[in-house]
């Protein structure tokens, strides 16, 4: 589920929709400069928000290991858990905070603390 920077910016109210498409046209057009650059350069944003969201994108380091990131059916549900616990707040996921004590992980434990 990887996000589209443009998106994130929206999601965090930086920027809008229809500026971001303005944005998209003139790297299609040949401007070779990166998406944050370009939005920076014309007063769309500023260094502030950039790093606010890429600050979000933390990403959980035991992905690798976890059954619950590693689900393959995921509904709508365990999608949104999914971006909340391992994609943007890892720290906040009871699984993580287990691993991180070096506790042994049930495959039933959720990412908020629940058993499926």
């Amino acid at each position: 589920m990887d996000e589209e920077i443009g998106e994130g910016l929206i999601r965090i109210g930086a920027i809008t929709r229809s500026q971001v498409e303005e944005l998209l046209r003139q790297q299609r057009a040949g401007d070779d400069r990166l998406f944050g650059e370009i939005a920076i350069d014309l007063g769309l944003i500023n260094e502030e928000a950039l790093k606010s969201y890429l600050n979000v994108k933390t990403d959980c380091r035991f992905q690798v290991e976890c059954n619950f990131y590693r689900i393959r059916e995921m509904t709508a549900y365990t999608s949104g858990l999914k971006e909340i616990y391992c994609e943007r707040w890892p720290e906040t996921c009871a699984i993580y905070q287990r691993k991180l004590e070096g506790k042994s992980i049930t495959t039933t434990l959720w990412p908020t603390g629940s058993y499926r």
